[in-house]
C-alpha cells in the first residue's frame, strides 16, 4: 500500500503507487497521431478510436515489470490524475483529462483491476495540472476517502 504523498489532497488515501508516465499523444500510423482531449475524440473515426484505445492499453501493460500485476480492487475509488502539459498554451483539464480517464478506466476493467467503471467503483475524478512539460504525460494514484 503506498504512502500519502503531500500532493494529495488530505481526504484522500493512496491504495497505490503513481502509475505513469500515461501517454497523452498516441501514434495510429506513421503520419497520424491522436491527440487526447475530448475534440479530437469526438471527430475521430471509430476504428481509429479502437486503435488507439490498443496502443494505449499496450503502452499501460507496459509500464510494470512481467509478471507483477495490479491486485483486484473491489472498494469504490477516486481516481487522482496529475497532468503535465506543453507550455505556453491555455488548456482545459477537463478535455484532456476526461479522454485519459476513459482510456485508463477501460483498460482497467479489460485487465480485471476494477469489475467495472460505473459509479459503484468509480466515485470520483480528479484532475490536477502538474505543470509544463515538452512531451505531455499524466499520472494516475487510485485513492478512497479514509474510513
Amino acid at each position: 500500500m503506498a504512502t500519502n504523498t503531500p500532493w494529495l489532497p488530505s481526504c484522500l488515501r493512496a491504495v497505490s503507487e503513481r502509475y505513469g508516465p500515461l501517454p497523452l499523444a498516441i501514434p495510429l500510423s506513421s503520419k497520424r497521431t491522436f491527440y487526447m482531449n475530448m475534440n479530437n475524440y469526438r471527430n475521430q473515426h471509430y476504428r481509429s478510436l479502437s486503435k488507439a484505445k490498443r496502443d494505449f492499453c499496450a503502452h499501460c501493460d507496459g509500464l510494470w515489470p512481467s509478471g507483477i500485476s495490479i491486485p483486484p480492487l473491489r472498494y469504490p475509488l477516486i481516481f487522482f490524475y496529475e497532468l503535465y502539459l506543453r507550455p505556453n498554451y491555455r488548456h482545459d483539464l477537463s478535455n484532456v483529462g476526461s479522454v485519459l480517464d476513459k482510456f485508463f478506466a477501460d483498460y482497467l476493467v479489460d485487465t480485471a483491476v476494477l469489475e467495472d467503471d460505473d459509479t459503484s467503483h468509480v466515485n470520483g475524478v480528479i484532475y490536477h495540472y502538474g505543470g509544463d512539460d515538452p512531451s505531455p504525460h499524466g499520472f494516475l494514484t487510485l485513492c478512497r476517502y479514509k474510513s
